[in-house]
């Protein structure tokens, strides 16, 4: 019988619940007995226990959708809280702002010091940006920041867009056209220029040329020729433009150049790597690939990395850029590719020069070790995991032979190379959208 007893104390709400309180909120819990013996409170809803807690936490419990809650739940939530009535007093200001602020508060110092503890090993990286509401009341935030390019504003990249343009309008204006295409096999949907954060017209040149058989089918097939579709002006125009080589040569050769710079952007672009190792390498690939694409002949090529070159010698250029190119085992080691320029290797010596204050040689005598593959760099397993280890871990785990140039190192390669996330989108429903949709995925 005690047995029994005991079994049905644990697993049967007792008699006294949070409702006993003359607090509404106590309607969507239950008090209960836990197998130790401690009470716990149960919610309704969601069936998450709280041990030893008071009825603000159950409230906290309660409001939050995100984190504690469940989105499945939330218009039963709705409902409840409607099914209260008019009587229903929330919690006062006063309540919000201290007792309840203050737990959300300590909760987030907790996030925080969690990322706070890595900086000692892994270093930050200091950014700044500029913001200014409707009141004019301003804000400065220290960010940093990647500029974009200004290939798009050439004449004929101009002029390839304003075509790609009208194919897309035209296509995507009249519904008859639009269903044949989509019932070509293979068909995706044409990519349209629109308010996107970078690169839109070359995501867009792209996408044009990926369909430029489907279009040309489309224009010379006798169903679109004897239809009304293809008598006015603009149908005329925009024919002219799908048949036209040059056009598609054209627009071929811009998105073959904007193609290791479009990848180049993507890589620094995240937030779950770090990317400041892969910039002078991004921009180094650039600057070859356009060169083989015009087969190195300079007033071909010349326009193009003129451009480039501008932007990476006046805006982005930077030792530190070199020192983490030479640094990063996945260029060192590739013999091959590897820049032989001198910035290189002066980059790495400047950056050593400003965090080094004294015994510089030893440094420089631990850095052969990682450069000539000698002590821990030297076994199979360091070599093979060059290239397929994110950076800053792969000296963690193998740079054991050059301990000072280790933690250099560390540091340097955990940083990363945009302000892409910390970018704010201050609209309500952009806010909600904006982590992963604003990201450059196209």
């Amino acid at each position: 019988m005690a047995t029994s007893k005991q079994q049905s104390t644990v697993s049967t709400p007792s008699t006294q619940s949070v409702q006993s309180r003359a607090d509404p909120a106590g309607e969507y819990c239950i008090e209960m007995t836990d197998p130790n013996g401690k009470r716990v409170w149960k919610c309704m809803y969601y069936g998450k226990q709280f041990k030893g807690v008071e009825i603000h936490r159950i409230k906290q419990h309660l409001a939050r959708r995100k984190g504690d809650a469940i989105v499945f739940y939330y218009q039963p939530m709705i409902d409840a809280i409607a099914s209260i009535g008019s009587g229903y007093e929330g919690p006062s200001h006063h309540a919000l702002r201290t007792n309840v602020l203050h737990d959300m508060k300590k909760e987030v110092t907790l996030l925080v010091e969690a990322c706070r503890s890595s900086w000692s090993e892994s270093s930050c990286t200091i950014m700044t940006d500029g913001w200014q509401d409707r009141k004019n009341r301003k804000l400065i935030i220290f960010l940093v920041c990647c500029p974009r390019g200004d290939i798009g504003k050439m004449g004929i990249v101009s002029s390839l867009a304003k075509c790609e343009s009208m194919i897309t309008k035209f296509v995507y204006n009249h519904a008859y056209l639009l269903a044949s295409l989509r019932k070509r096999d293979g068909w995706t949907e044409i990519i349209r220029p629109g308010p996107t954060r970078f690169a839109t017209t070359f995501i867009a040149l792209k996408s044009i040329h990926e369909h430029k058989h489907d279009l040309q089918a489309l224009v010379t097939s006798k169903t679109f020729t004897e239809s009304i579709y293809s008598r006015d002006q603009k149908a005329k125009e925009v024919i002219a433009i799908v048949l036209d080589n040059k056009f598609w040569s054209d627009c071929g050769i811009a998105v073959q150049i904007v193609a290791p710079l479009m990848l180049m952007l993507r890589i620094v672009d995240v937030d779950n790597r770090p990317s400041l190792g892969y910039v002078y390498d991004g921009m180094y690939r650039a600057r070859r690939t356009i060169k083989n694409i015009f087969m190195n002949k300079k007033s071909l090529y010349k326009p193009y990395t003129r451009i480039v070159e501008q932007r990476w010698d006046r805006q982005l250029s930077h030792s530190v850029h070199a020192a983490a190119y030479l640094l990063n085992p996945v260029f060192c080691y590739d013999k091959a590719n590897f820049s032989k320029k001198p910035e290189v290797m002066e980059g790495f010596l400047e950056v050593l020069g400003k965090i080094v204050t004294h015994n510089n040689t030893h440094f420089v005598e631990e850095s052969m070790l990682y450069r000539t593959k000698e002590g821990s760099f030297n076994s199979y397993l360091a070599i093979e995991s060059s290239s397929k280890m994110k950076p800053d871990n792969w000296w963690k785990t193998f740079g054991y032979s050059s301990p000072n140039v280790q933690k250099i190192v560390v540091r340097l390669l955990s940083q990363t190379a945009s302000s892409s996330g910390c970018e704010r989108n201050w609209s309500v429903f952009e806010r909600i959208n904006t982590k992963k949709r604003n990201r450059f995925e196209h």
